[in-house]
């Protein structure tokens, strides 16, 4: 798994393989073993679900509507003074933090479709 145009996916596609590299196994879809540059990468991967934006900080997953002004406010400050912590309820068991339940919820939803 590679960030589009990256450095690491041109090495990959010339030498056919990385000199280094994280593996994931059995965390991908249908349980498939995930191999990226680093571990970032395969995080954004299983975290990102449509209409919502993810940003991992400190090892706790922060979930915000996509355009929503929470979203704007955390980009600005990197907190958020006002929010709720669900622990262990994300990807890998991260704890989740939102600016509302309704968000962690409906994130959730999409995870499990």
């Amino acid at each position: 798994m590679f960030r589009s145009n990256s450095e690491e996916l041109q090495k990959y596609q010339q030498d056919g393989e990385l000199a280094k590299h994280v593996i994931r196994p059995l965390s991908g879809p249908g349980q498939k073993t995930i191999k990226a540059p680093d571990t970032e990468i395969i995080d954004e991967y299983l975290t990102a679900k449509p209409g919502f934006v993810t940003k991992i900080v400190e090892s706790r997953l922060w979930v915000f509507k996509a355009g929503s002004e929470e979203l704007t406010k955390f980009e600005e400050d990197g907190e958020l003074a006002k929010h709720v912590i669900r622990p262990l309820a994300g990807p890998n068991n991260m704890t989740i933090k939102a600016p509302d339940t309704e968000t962690i919820d409906e994130y959730l939803c999409a995870m499990n479709h």
